[in-house]
């Protein structure tokens, strides 16, 4: 829920101005200093910057005409702090798509900065550990969209992956295999907004590899209870053979209880809509010949799903027991979930399984109920500026469930995205960066958010997510010092920080396991060091067990932290940023225990 003022185009004044008037700082606080680090600026610099083309660019800055033989910057000295500046392309190269970013757009509002970015359509990425956010090298990547197989391509040694031939409007999938890591697809479709596409992507480690003979019954256990379970000689090779040697089974659990996104595709079913899951896994079946496996025919085999941390409170511990649930299959080459089965509530041992009977073999099997259809939700986008943010993803996540949607922001920056109706959201944006999160509670027909959702290069966004226990960590910023004022701090008990005319919230403060937690910086306020901590508040067990997890887009660069070992604390010093004169900062890993003065006060 947002208490910012919205900003709507026109701007005819400064940002900070702006926000100034929509309520600056309180003078009974002291964390908060509504005065400047050595006053207002007269005069303002502003650096243009072109990456990506072949040829000679021409730019307008103001009533000056900038012209770039090539990729490079250039630096605007003297511009009045008073002016309303406007950046608009005069000429590109022929066959080059070119927009400023992240807004997408060929004319915008500038204060301190325009970067263009230039190319024909292209998609590029990494491939990274979801945990400890290590590069993957050597991972493929089949591409495929309607007309079949589009590339096969393998992850370079920082992880990197890059495609060229790929078309405006191509749905595509993108399925990436790597030794150790559960199989995952992404969905990508590139748009005339956002031709240039980056999409980094996260495996999540197996969890048991399990070796069984194939002519005996195979039952793959996972935390104490069978999984999967194989008739004795059910299993064949992709030609009818029978499998070479012993057969390894390679199970991932995927609770998205926390992070949704472990799932593959985008929550999409096959025969339309949309799904919330209650539990999912993967299963990877070869044989010591590395030969993938599947069902003989006329043989059944049984898949039980363990239910989610966060689906219990609703289909277990409600009122009523969701008895019957749907087994939803993944289909890697269309990015969907169909073949549903029938799913019956089991309970073996201290776990509760869905479980049902299936006659071929998925990778990646979900357990759910598709959503009731007619919620959709509607807003927009903008960045620093006020200029509104074209092509960005749009994302629903549930608060209350376990489940996303995904949408793409238009033109004008304008989205509308199905939900699941009358359940409580998260609402953010992805270009290269991440937006603020709005929270809402959906309808059972169109939700108009208040305000348009602020993304921007310079914005920085801290998300924080654990287990179902502790039941509460609690996020903990501190900023430098400026002149007059104590440092300011960002917490449950302070969401909402202004300083030199710069908003920082605490988006979203979770106090019921899982997160997320979300702290928005709009930019960098001061100079100086930011420290950001995770801090015990409640429930048992402890940070590094949960298992915590800070995933930081800091002015367009992404970070992730999980704790390290050692001797464990309440306090988790995850990292610092280092912000110079010009306000650009750069994020200094921490990753230590220390006391719990360091998440009341600071460490500084």
């Amino acid at each position: 829920m947002f208490t910012h003022c919205s900003i709507v185009r026109p701007i005819t004044i400064l940002l900070t101005l702006l926000l100034a008037s929509c309520g600056g700082a309180p003078a009974d606080n002291p964390n908060i200093s509504g005065g400047g680090n050595g006053g207002v600026a007269t005069e303002r610099n502003i650096t243009v910057s072109v990456t990506g083309t072949s040829g000679t660019v021409v730019l307008s800055i103001g009533e000056l005409n900038l012209t770039f033989s090539g990729d490079g910057s250039q630096t605007v000295s003297g511009v009045s702090s008073a002016e309303e500046v406007i950046a608009r392309i005069v000429s590109v190269p022929e066959g080059e798509s070119c927009f400023f970013t992240p807004s997408a757009q060929t004319e915008i509002t500038v204060n301190r900065t325009a970067d263009l970015e230039c190319g024909g359509p292209s998609l590029s990425g990494y491939i990274k550990d979801f945990v400890s956010d290590s590069a993957i090298p050597a991972a493929t990547i089949r591409v495929t969209h309607a007309a079949g197989e589009l590339a096969n391509i393998t992850s370079g040694s920082d992880g990197s992956y890059s495609l060229e031939n790929v078309t405006i409007g191509d749905r595509m999938v993108l399925s990436v295999r790597a030794d150790g890591y559960a199989p995952y697809s992404a969905i990508v479709t590139i748009t005339a907004q956002r031709p240039i596409f980056e999409q980094s992507i996260f495996l999540s480690r197996i969890d048991r590899a399990k070796t069984a003979s194939p002519s005996d019954v195979m039952d793959f256990v996972l935390n104490g209870v069978t999984v999967l379970s194989v008739p004795a000689n059910g299993l064949v090779t992709a030609s009818g053979a029978a499998p070479t040697g012993d057969v390894t089974a390679e199970i991932t659990l995927l609770d998205g209880s926390s992070e949704p996104r472990s799932l593959p595709g985008h929550y999409e079913l096959s025969a339309g809509g949309h799904f919330e899951t209650h539990g999912a896994i993967s299963f990877v079946l070869k044989d010591s010949a590395d030969n993938a496996l599947s069902l003989a025919p006329s043989v059944n085999a049984v898949v039980s799903v363990p239910v989610a941390q966060r689906a219990k409170e609703s289909i277990i511990n409600g009122e009523t027991q969701l008895i019957i649930n749907t087994l939803y299959a993944f289909d890697e080459t269309t990015g969907t979930w169909g073949d549903s089965q029938i799913s019956r509530l089991v309970f073996e041992g201290v776990t509760y399984l869905y479980r049902s009977t299936v006659s071929s073999l998925s990778n990646v099997y979900s357990v759910g109920q598709p959503y009731p259809s007619g919620a959709t939700v509607s807003g927009c986008l903008i960045d620093l500026q006020g200029n509104f943010v074209a092509g960005a993803q749009i994302i629903t996540q549930g608060q209350d469930y376990i489940g996303l949607t995904y949408g793409t922001s238009d033109a004008n920056g304008n989205f509308l995205i199905p939900a699941k109706p009358e359940s409580d959201i998260l609402v953010y944006g992805l270009m290269n960066t991440r937006s603020q999160t709005a929270e809402a509670t959906t309808t059972e027909g169109v939700l108009v958010l208040n305000e348009c959702i602020l993304l921007d290069i310079s914005t920085t966004v801290i998300t924080l997510t654990w287990g179902i226990n502790p039941v509460d960590l609690d996020s903990q910023l501190f900023g430098p010092e400026s002149e007059g004022a104590a440092r300011f701090h960002v917490f449950f008990n302070n969401k909402i920080v202004t300083v030199n005319g710069i908003t920082m919230f605490l988006d979203v403060d979770d106090v019921t396991s899982f997160g997320p937690e979300v702290t928005t910086l709009q930019a960098f306020p001061l100079p100086g060091t930011y420290e950001f901590f995770v801090k015990l508040y409640a429930g048992t067990g402890t940070i590094a067990n949960s298992p915590a997890r800070v995933e930081v887009n800091a002015q367009g660069n992404s970070f992730v932290f999980s704790p390290r070992g050692g001797t464990v604390s309440e306090c988790w010093h995850v990292f610092d940023i280092v912000v110079d004169n010009d306000l650009q900062g750069v994020v200094i890993p921490k990753n230590n225990w220390v006391s719990d003065s360091g998440c009341d006060n600071g460490l500084r």
